[in-house]
């Protein structure tokens, strides 16, 4: 026990237990907010608070002293009591079975509930990945940094697959630094307040942020631990640009399939496409607001990355390396995006040189062209379409039409846009890459 002049803290700080109860009992409990210096008391150990560190919407974390150790752990403070937190501490409870240290999870110490206000103990780190980000006022990371978070982050998550669990919410916000000063990238994952059981994922189910939300939690489409490989491709996108890559907000929100049919339509040749802004605003009574943003310039994404910033010759085989693992990582067909295991073997995260450039080719177009390329779906979200004039809709449109995992498969524009990024790769070290230099 941690004491000071032979008086352990936990007896100088008991007989305020009464105190700090009365004080807080107070409170109505809904707007109950801990203050510092305040003492929480869980079965096994009592915490103080120094100082708050971080707030959420549900929770606050603060800086705390287990007066039992003496050890500075960070507390997270639920606001309100739910459910939501009953499960989370189920979570990690499952999760703390795995090693924090070798999978680059956060390590959880305890949990209890105090005056109605759940309390969850966990290791002190540094900073989240977003912060470090903003205070180099979103300069995007290099290449081998961005390996280095995606590699820690990748074998987290083949940990979470092994056990069954789907974290369902990764965003820049959700990655720690442990400590950037003593060991530079070192991250770990944390906010398991999402996080469920594969077994418990259902059609319709709701998760992720908008700029991180999967195609098929948007479609209303069956759902996987693919969703978290999605979060993965979102995140390098974030990293490599300094800013997410699609839109985080929306006029008209997009719920779990909800309003899919809205969005969507089948033509006369039964192929799925986006409708036109005159189109939507017929069936959903809402403008579509069209908005500017960095990727108006590029012609593909492959153009988009190259573009992306001014790097060297020697940095071409890394990059395109990366944007190979980034195409698998948001396939838009949940079944054949690339998993953990497979991605921690990919030449951009091993560093394993490929045997030839053309042959990554020929391999992403086998793998990633099962629908159609994230190009072309980067295209329809990104570009501004042409209003067209309104005419009748098909008997196809009014009906209700079943979804299926290749909805965006159209295999002429795919052959097209597979010739096209052949071609981008024949040329990209002459054509593309060097005009930067």
């Amino acid at each position: 026990m941690f004491s000071i002049g032979g008086e352990s803290w936990f007896g100088v700080f008991a007989n305020q237990r009464s105190e700090v109860v009365r004080k807080m009992g107070s409170l109505n409990a809904e707007a109950f907010l801990a203050r510092k210096n305040d003492i929480l008391h869980s079965s096994i150990t009592c915490y103080q608070i120094l100082d708050f560190i971080g707030e959420g919407h549900f929770s606050k974390v603060a800086k705390c002293v287990d007066l039992n150790t003496g050890k500075i752990v960070a507390l997270k403070i639920s606001k309100t009591k739910s459910k939501v937190n009953d499960r989370e501490v189920t979570i990690l409870e499952t999760v703390r079975a795995l090693d924090p240290h070798r999978n680059n999870i956060v390590k959880y110490f305890d949990g209890f509930s105090f005056l109605d206000h759940y309390c969850l103990a966990f290791e002190i780190l540094d900073k989240r990945l977003c912060d470090l980000m903003q205070e180099n006022k979103s300069h995007p990371l290099s290449l081998s940094e961005i390996r280095c978070v995606t590699r820690q982050i990748l074998v987290a998550f083949e940990a979470l697959k092994s056990i069954g669990i789907v974290h369902s919410d990764l965003k820049p916000d959700n990655i720690m630094l442990v400590n950037h000063k003593d060991q530079p990238f070192k991250v770990k994952l944390i906010d398991f307040g999402l996080a469920l059981p594969v077994s418990r994922l259902h059609i319709g189910m709701n998760m992720q942020i908008l700029a991180f939300r999967a195609p098929e939690v948007v479609l209303g489409l069956p759902l996987s631990e693919a969703v978290d490989m999605w979060g993965v491709g979102c995140t390098m996108a974030f990293m490599y640009f300094g800013k997410s890559l699609f839109p985080s907000k929306y006029n008209h929100q997009i719920t779990s399939g909800r309003y899919s049919l809205q969005y969507f339509v089948s033509d006369e040749q039964a192929k799925w496409r986006l409708r036109t802004p005159l189109q939507f605003m017929k069936v959903s009574g809402f403008r579509p607001e069209i908005s500017k943003r960095f990727t108006d310039l590029a012609r593909d994404f492959e153009d988009l990355i190259a573009r992306g910033r001014k790097q060297t010759c020697d940095d071409i085989e890394d990059r395109l390396a990366f944007l190979d693992l980034l195409k698998r990582c948001l396939h838009l067909n949940s079944i054949h995006r690339i998993c953990p295991s497979k991605a921690l073997e990919h030449c951009f995260t091993s560093q394993v040189k490929p045997v030839d450039e053309m042959e990554m080719v020929s391999t992403v177009n086998t793998e990633i062209g099962l629908g159609a390329s994230f190009g072309d779906y980067f295209n329809q979200l990104t570009e501004s379409p042409k209003i067209e004039q309104p005419r009748t809709l098909s008997k196809h449109e009014s009906k209700p039409v079943s979804y299926d995992a290749n909805v965006f498969t159209d295999q002429t524009s795919q052959k097209k846009s597979f010739q096209k990024i052949f071609e981008i790769y024949s040329r990209l070290k002459q054509n593309i890459l060097c005009r930067l230099l």
